[in-house]
């Protein structure tokens, strides 16, 4: 899903939206959900490099998020000023 805000916009906002009405906190979910989930393993048993790891992958998510929301500002404005 978080591939599809590149290739067509409009859709993956419309999207997203169905999660919240504050496209901006939907995208930047969204896209922290995909970086976090990717970004951890299947299977970790020792529960010190689990929680390492943890910590690695939300402080990873929440940086991409941030700056992905912030390089989509344009569009999502964009596409919030066509619907109204």
């Amino acid at each position: 899903m978080v591939r599809g805000f590149t290739k067509c916009w409009d859709e993956a906002f419309y999207y997203v939206e169905t999660a919240d009405k504050d496209l901006q906190k939907a995208v930047y979910r969204a896209y922290y959900d995909h970086t976090y989930a990717t970004c951890m393993p299947k299977l970790l048993s020792d529960t010190d490099k689990l929680y390492r790891k943890h910590e690695d992958c939300k402080k990873k998510a929440e940086e991409k998020a941030s700056d992905f929301v912030k390089d989509a500002e344009k569009k999502i404005n964009e596409f919030l000023a066509r619907r109204e």
